[in-house]
Order: structure tokens, then C-alpha cells, then sequence
């Protein structure tokens, strides 16, 4: 066998690891909305834990970056005033995300807030047609309104019980809104700054942002059972480090449509949960408008996908919760 052929031969071995991989981290940020239900701290304290959790645990990996240990993580230099300042920016959109959709699981179903929460390609399709001048393609275009006409179900049809809250439906809109601007802010980013770099600098801006709107707001950030301190660091190592960071890694070998398709099982995978654990039945409305969303979803980013786009382009869809 030749050289190259053994090579083609032990890529398409290593083929399915990395998509193996995506789908494992796909269920571990399935665990987001059920480690939050359990916890019995405030809404906001548990945004704050979480991403206090998470830097500290990209702590160390920022350290080995600065030390130029991880050459292939290296930016070409270190961030300047102006990434700072969007570095914070970022944070800022993270911290409104995860207050919001946090909080929204108070009003909602398990179900309702994370189908809601992930239709932030739709904001995200919106904005770089406006600040990016990218075209959609008519049938792209009768993909999101399919998403939006299912998220209006979802959203504005309640259910016969406190689990249709519009107002937990509209907060698990407006955490899609501001990821959609922290995504955006990233994919300007990730070219100037390595993917700890930038990580390391939005959720410790992210945490400093929620820390503060705690402080400012008398939400209390102690005086909780200890176990929900487990809760946070669950929250920070199951779905950010095993669930985000494997996406990010996957980047390097799948096509991020691929990973942008797959997350779409969390809904699913978190509905199941939480209809084990907490015996909650989505209405009719969320499964019906749920259902839709996710499958215009999926076709957009599969039709997307099937056309190259440079490098740096495209939809940054990931999950984040």
C-alpha cells in the first residue's frame, strides 16, 4: 500500500472519533437545563457560578497559552485594547444570555426554553445580512421563516399550565438574541485571538458582569444549600468544558454544519430528561412549534452547507447553554 493510501486510509479510520465525539458532547450540554432545575439558588447566582466556575477552570490553560506551551493555539499577538474591549463586549452578550435563559426555566418547560434558546441562527441570519451584507438564498430564506413561524407557536401559544409562560418563552428569546451577539462577536475575534485566549477572556468578563449585576441587584450569593456549589461546577465541566470546548476542538476535523445539525438533539435529549426526572409532559403546542423549529433549522444548515464558503464566512451556529 502506498504512502498516501495508507494516510486516506488512517484518516477515514479517524474519521468517525471526532463525530463520535460532537454527539457525546451534544448529550452533556443536554445536562445545562436539568443541573440548573436542580439547583434551588437564584437564577442570576447560578449564571454568575457558572461562569466563575468555568474561568477558573480556563485558568489553567490560559497560563500554559501565555507561556507559549500550546503553539497551535497561539495568536499571532496578544490581545490589544480594542479586542479587550470586545472581549467585553462578548462577555457582556454571554452574561445576558445566560441571566435570561437561566431565569427563563423558572416560567417555562425544559422543552420550550431550549428549542427557544437555540433558534439564535435566525438572529444571527438577520444580523449578517444587516451589519455583514450576506445575501440568503430564497430557499434559506423559507427555511427561517419556517423557524419563526414554529418559534411564534411555541412562543406565543401557552400551554394549559405555568409551563406555556410567555414570559419564560419570551426570556428564552432574548438569551437566543444576545448568544447571537457573543457568536458574532466571536467569529470577528477568533482570527486575531486563540481559542483559550478569547474563551479565558469572555467568561471571566462574562463573571465579572454577572458577579456585579448580583451585588447591584441584592441577589444573594450564599446562604444556598452547599450542594448547589456541585451544581455550578457540574454546570461548568459537563456542558462547557465537555460539551463547548469538544465542539471547538471538533472544529478542527468535521464540517461545523455538521456540529451545527447535531446540537439540535439537545431539545430533544433535555425534554427526555426532564420527563424522566421531573415528570414534566411538554404541551402540545411546544412539541408542534419545538418540532418545527428544529426541523428548518436543520434543513437550512443543510442546504447551507452543501455550498464552500471562505473561510471565516457562514453562520457561526453553536450551542451555548
Amino acid at each position: 500500500m502506498s504512502r498516501s493510501a495508507d494516510s486516506s486510509a488512517q484518516a477515514r479510520l479517524r474519521l468517525p472519533a471526532p463525530r463520535l465525539a460532537v454527539l457525546v458532547g451534544v448529550a452533556f450540554t443536554s445536562t445545562s437545563a436539568i443541573l440548573i432545575r436542580l439547583s434551588d439558588a437564584p437564577p442570576l447566582a447560578i449564571a454568575a457560578f457558572r461562569m466563575i466556575f468555568s474561568a477558573l477552570l480556563m485558568t489553567p490553560a490560559m497560563l500554559v497559552s501565555l507561556r507559549g506551551a500550546g503553539s497551535h493555539d497561539r495568536a499571532p499577538g496578544r490581545p490589544g485594547r480594542r479586542e479587550l474591549l470586545w472581549c467585553l463586549a462578548s462577555g457582556l452578550f454571554l452574561a445576558l444570555h445566560f441571566a435570561t435563559w437561566i431565569t427563563s426555566l423558572s416560567y417555562t418547560t425544559v422543552a420550550a426554553a431550549t428549542v427557544l434558546v437555540n433558534t439564535h441562527p435566525i438572529f444571527i441570519v438577520a444580523a449578517s445580512a444587516i451589519f455583514f451584507k450576506e445575501r440568503l438564498r430564497p430557499l434559506s430564506l423559507v427555511f427561517v421563516l419556517a423557524a419563526v413561524g414554529g418559534s411564534a407557536i411555541l412562543a406565543i401559544v401557552p400551554g394549559r399550565s405555568a409551563g406555556g409562560s410567555l414570559l419564560g418563552n419570551g426570556l428564552a428569546l432574548f438569551g437566543a438574541a444576545a448568544v447571537s451577539g457573543y457568536l458574532l462577536i466571536g467569529r470577528m475575534l477568533r482570527p486575531r485571538l486563540g481559542v483559550t485566549q478569547y474563551t479565558f477572556l469572555v467568561y471571566s468578563s462574562a463573571a465579572a458582569i454577572l458577579t456585579l449585576v448580583c451585588l447591584l441587584s441584592g441577589t444573594p450569593l450564599g446562604g444556598f444549600p452547599a450542594v448547589n456549589f456541585l451544581i455550578f461546577a457540574g454546570l461548568a465541566i459537563f456542558p462547557t468544558l465537555l460539551g463547548h470546548s469538544v465542539f471547538n476542538w471538533a472544529l478542527r476535523y468535521v464540517p461545523p454544519t455538521f456540529i451545527s445539525i447535531a446540537v439540535l438533539g439537545e431539545p430533544v435529549l433535555a425534554t427526555i430528561f426532564a420527563l424522566f426526572l421531573f415528570a414534566e409532559v411538554p404541551p402540545a403546542s411546544t412539541l408542534a412549534g419545538g418540532a418545527i423549529v428544529i426541523a428548518a433549522i436543520g434543513a437550512y444548515l443543510f442546504y447551507e452547507g452543501r455550498y464552500d464558503r471562505p473561510r471565516g464566512r457562514g453562520m457561526p451556529v453553536r450551542s451555548v447553554d
